[in-house]
């Protein structure tokens, strides 16, 4: 079934996508730290020898930061050029799907899709522009300035704290690529799934890589073939990583749960029966 061959390149190649956008965010961390670095200059943080005056300027200033906080990060520091590299990236992936989807039918059309892309992607730039990096970044880091200005922090512990925050290992680099991560594999089982129910595809193949950290439910699928009903059975079921809202027609879009990278790959049923027979000529199992 050499069709599924590019499917599993495309799965390695998602993974240096994510990758990318990990390096990319580690430099506007950096951008960010900077523009931090001018700020706390401009306040005057003088631990509790500060004044109540200069408390009350230090407050002005961090109330009008806090409210451009989401704009420099997407405008200036480089967060929208990221996001837009990884929507490219992601309308990349939909056209290999394409070619994929054109060689088990030749009644799939990628034109029928379009407008339904389009509207997978910007969702994808919204979240990644807008809330996704307010919640996570702005909000938190807004936080660190208020409490450490309310406090009477002095500037070199309010550089300490930020830098801390802003580190590649930091809880908020973790968090926004997480996000980032998340967003992208379920963008692309979501648009499969959508080809999937336009050609009314009723079979599916569970692909990727098992990791160290993967997951028993998704270990347990691994190569094997489902039909669609048994794969909306498993929103029944609870597993550590499950997503909220994962329901029988959610399940496509967010299989595994949080951090889930593996895929399920609409087939025909005739893919269905070869992997099916091929597996028991291994001696493997279904279940």
């Amino acid at each position: 079934m050499d069709e599924i061959e590019d499917i599993e390149q495309l799965e390695l190649d998602q993974e240096a996508w994510v990758n990318e956008f990990l390096a990319a965010l580690l430099v506007i961390n950096s951008r960010l730290l900077d523009e931090f670095e001018r700020l706390i200059d401009r306040l005057q943080l003088n631990g509790g020898a500060t004044t109540s005056e200069e408390w009350r300027s230090n407050l002005r200033q961090t109330t009008l930061f806090r409210a451009e906080l989401t704009s420099y990060l997407v405008n200036q520091a480089g967060l929208g050029e990221a996001v837009r590299k990884l929507t490219e990236r992601m309308g990349e992936g939909a056209g290999r799907l394409n070619t994929y989807f054109a060689a088990i039918d030749p009644a799939f059309s990628a034109s029928e899709y379009g407008v339904m892309l389009q509207n997978l992607t910007s969702q994808t730039v919204q979240l990644l522009s807008g809330s996704v990096p307010d919640m996570l970044y702005s909000r938190p880091l807004g936080d660190i300035l208020d409490w450490n200005i309310l406090s009477k922090s002095t500037a070199s512990e309010l550089r300490s704290v930020l830098r801390t925050q802003l580190a590649a290992d930091s809880a908020l680099t973790k968090s926004l690529g997480q996000q980032a991560s998340d967003l992208l594999y379920t963008f692309s089982r979501g648009y499969a799934k959508t080809v999937a129910e336009g050609l009314n595809l009723k079979h599916y193949y569970y692909m990727g890589t098992q990791i160290a950290t993967s997951r028993s439910f998704c270990i347990d699928r691994l190569g094997k073939v489902y039909t669609e009903a048994e794969v909306e059975a498993w929103a029944d079921l609870i597993w550590s990583g499950k997503m909220a809202g994962t329901t029988k027609k959610t399940i496509f879009w967010y299989l595994g749960g949080y951090r889930c990278k593996h895929r399920l790959l609409p087939i025909s049923k005739q893919q269905y029966d070869q992997i099916y027979k091929l597996r028991q000529a291994n001696g493997k199992t279904h279940q």
